[in-house]
């Protein structure tokens, strides 16, 4: 029977994993999102991609779909009726805000490092 000290750092780190749970945490984080950083990502895409027409296809209302299936790949915490208000925002205001999810813990909640 191995005790997992004689196999690694690794293997005993996957003792830890399995004997004392793992914790994953995540956090959503209100994420500001206007048309300047739109226009910068369209300027640094390639031609062929459709980033590249971003400003153009948020001033068109009859994309607000397809803009909205972009925003919720990057942002799936939100809803198709959130999404599309978020890029009617940016057509009328220039800016939306929205929750994004992001990582927290991803440890071992009995770990401890440092002092």
């Amino acid at each position: 029977l191995s005790t997992g000290l004689a196999d690694g750092p690794n293997h005993l780190l996957q003792l830890l994993k399995v004997y004392c749970g793992w914790e994953q945490q995540h956090s959503l984080r209100l994420e500001t999102l206007d048309v300047e950083q739109l226009t910068q990502v369209a300027l640094q895409s390639a031609p062929e991609s459709i980033l590249s027409e971003l400003p153009e296809l948020i001033a068109d209302p009859a994309q607000e779909g397809m803009l909205a299936d972009l925003l919720r790949a990057q942002a799936p915490t939100l809803n198709e009726g959130e999404a599309r208000k978020a890029v009617k925002e940016l057509r009328e205001e220039g800016a939306t805000e929205f929750p994004r999810a992001t990582a927290g813990a991803d440890q071992c909640p009995y770990w401890r490092t440092g002092s």
